[in-house]
């Protein structure tokens, strides 16, 4: 029988029963967990694979650890796909893009949680998930602002994702437990607003249309966000230095870079002197002064020169 053989892919039609939604699967092996299964039905649908409950045939839940030939599913099975009841609405929510509904989904929850801490153990909530979730998967359940800027990011929903990092009740470098994290994904389904709003900044056209791999890196963008904002910064302070008013010595002081701008633009020149005065510029007067000196000491008249 096939099997047998560990290698042989299988394609499998998968029914996402909570949303509506559809995918097909294929090069699914034999010998692949169910939770390789949820990980790419997680890149079709964009809900966390934390979140997905799969169903075959007799309707008894899938367990992560166990693989496809245990289960005995033949090629282009039918899998029913359910996400968890407590994160649901939110799911929707997220998915629809209306952040009110986002926003009182995760103030339920924090009230819920509040609640529960304060008149009782949380071995309820813990008590909801299978037998075969670990640790890792319970915090991440419970981490449901990730959850929503993850499919929100999946559909291009920018208004929530903008909303979820304004309030600072998120952490968009966290991954989740199959190692997508959110500006991943965004950047793969060309949500560009998305990744400017992970980013922190506008990104470059050459960064979009042939390095979009480097969006990913987040160290790498930390140094570029860096370097742009210090020659911002130092644009700025160039920007406010070129209108502040000049001084009186900027003005008229001609060993200085200022001397021929002045508030408008104006160059400032001294007196030329008569012609009757220019042959005798080595006499002095009885003091000894020389023509060149008491020109310097003349009163500047200022004319106005307006560059074109």
């Amino acid at each position: 029988m096939f099997g047998n053989d560990k290698e042989e892919k299988l394609k499998l039609r998968i029914l996402v029963e909570s949303i509506g939604d559809s995918c097909i699967l294929r090069d699914v092996k034999l010998d692949d967990k169910i939770k390789d299964v949820k990980e790419k039905i997680e890149a079709f649908v964009g809900i966390p694979s934390y979140l997905l409950q799969l169903y075959y045939l007799d309707e008894c839940p899938l367990e992560d650890t166990k693989s496809l030939t245990y289960f005995h599913i033949l090629p282009e099975a039918k899998i029913k796909v359910r996400v968890w009841k407590t994160n649901k609405a939110l799911v929707i929510a997220s998915r629809n893009g209306t952040w009110k509904e986002v926003e009182r989904e995760l103030q339920l929850q924090e009230t819920k949680s509040t609640t529960t801490s304060a008149h009782s153990t949380p071995t309820p909530i813990v008590s909801h998930f299978s037998p075969a979730k670990t640790a890792a998967s319970i915090k991440h359940d419970l981490d449901r602002p990730l959850t929503a800027l993850f499919i929100a990011c999946f559909h291009g929903n920018d208004e929530v994702v903008e909303n979820l990092l304004q309030k600072g009740i998120v952490n968009e470098r966290k991954p989740l437990l199959s190692g997508i994290d959110c500006i991943q994904v965004a950047a793969t389904r060309d949500h560009a607003r998305c990744v400017e709003l992970l980013l922190g900044r506008k990104f470059r056209p050459y960064e979009w249309h042939h390095e979009r791999s480097s969006l990913m890196n987040w160290e790498l963008q930390d140094r570029i966000k860096s370097t742009i904002e210090r020659i911002e910064s130092k644009r700025r302070v160039s920007k406010t230095q070129h209108f502040t008013r000049l001084t009186e010595s900027q003005k008229y002081d001609s060993s200085l870079s200022t001397w021929y701008k002045g508030d408008t633009g104006q160059i400032y020149l001294c007196v030329i002197l008569p012609p009757q005065q220019q042959d005798s510029t080595t006499t002095t007067n009885g003091s000894g002064e020389g023509i060149k000196a008491r020109r310097a000491r003349q009163k500047l008249t200022q004319l106005k020169v307006f560059r074109p």
